[in-house]
């Protein structure tokens, strides 16, 4: 797996932990046909409208950026307390061919 796959899924995941597992509310936003995302931390599930932090990267230019954001996760992240030692993954590559 690419470098950008690999940092995009990590980044994806940890979004996923930190919404489901502290009272901040979390969006991921995909818009694959520019190769952008953006993310959203906001101060609850209730204040949803209250960001605390968010950006926006070009997936395709910046993976030092998407580096950033993978330790600014991990920040809230440890900040909460959450548990990582559970976000053991695979990733299945799977191909088809057309012949």
């Amino acid at each position: 797996m690419d470098e950008k796959s690999r940092l995009m899924a990590e980044i994806t995941l940890l979004a996923m932990k930190l919404q489901n597992e502290t009272n901040y509310a979390v969006f991921v936003s995909l818009s694959g046909h520019v190769e952008k995302m953006e993310i959203r931390v906001c101060k609850s599930k209730k204040k949803y409208l209250d960001d605390i932090a968010s950006c926006e990267f070009y997936t395709d230019r910046d993976l030092e950026r998407m580096q950033e954001v993978k330790e600014y996760l991990l920040g809230f992240i440890e900040k909460k307390k959450v548990d990582v030692n559970q976000l053991d993954y695979e990733i299945e590559e799977i191909k088809h061919y057309v012949f």
